[in-house]
């Protein structure tokens, strides 16, 4: 509901463009909710370890809960939006799911990133120094969104067909994949 409620309450009519943000955002803030033991491989390996299993395989096991998290929120945010009537048809519960594991990726690529340190100084740019955490993140904000991108571009269009739910499914799986073959070569 918030993101209809966002939607509408700027300019009387419904904005596409800020609800898609808003599903984004939620849908990284509630996965993120299941990244602490993520956070806890990534600071201190012994139990994983002691476990005997590599830190791919970890990664991989860690990326079911923020892939649920997501996707349910996204589910359930989309299905309110259609109930509200902000979206026509009922593929868009659907595409949410499958969108989950594509924004997981960003979500635990944002979770393993460095501790925010406020004396790190990042490159030079127009605008001034900008720190290596906020880079990162940023980063972590683009990988959801990549991770999401068809499941974006129907809320922008305002249509969803079953070759997007094809779309979405290819992307999550891609994106999911790249990057924990990327984390799980990077961890050896």
């Amino acid at each position: 509901m918030v993101p209809a409620l966002l939607g509408i309450a700027i300019t009387g009519r419904l904005r596409p463009d800020l609800i898609a943000a808003t599903l984004i955002a939620g849908a990284l803030a509630v996965g993120s909710q299941g990244t602490t033991a993520a956070k806890r491989d990534q600071d201190d390996p012994a139990l994983r370890r002691l476990l005997g299993v590599d830190a791919g395989q970890a990664l991989m096991a860690r990326a079911v809960l923020p892939s649920l998290l997501s996707g349910c929120w996204l589910a359930l945010s989309l299905t309110v939006l259609c109930a509200a009537g902000a979206l026509s048809g009922w593929l868009w519960p659907l595409l949410g799911f499958i969108a989950g594991p594509g924004v997981a990726a960003g979500v635990l690529r944002m979770a393993r990133t460095a501790r925010i340190n406020p004396a790190d100084r990042g490159p030079d740019t127009p605008m001034g120094t900008t720190p290596p955490w906020l880079v990162s993140r940023m980063l972590s904000v683009i990988v959801a969104v990549i991770g999401a991108a068809p499941l974006l571009g129907a809320l922008l269009k305002g249509e969803a067909h079953a070759t997007t739910v094809i779309d979405q499914c290819a992307a999550s799986v891609i994106v999911l994949s790249v990057y924990l073959m990327i984390a799980r070569a990077l961890s050896r």
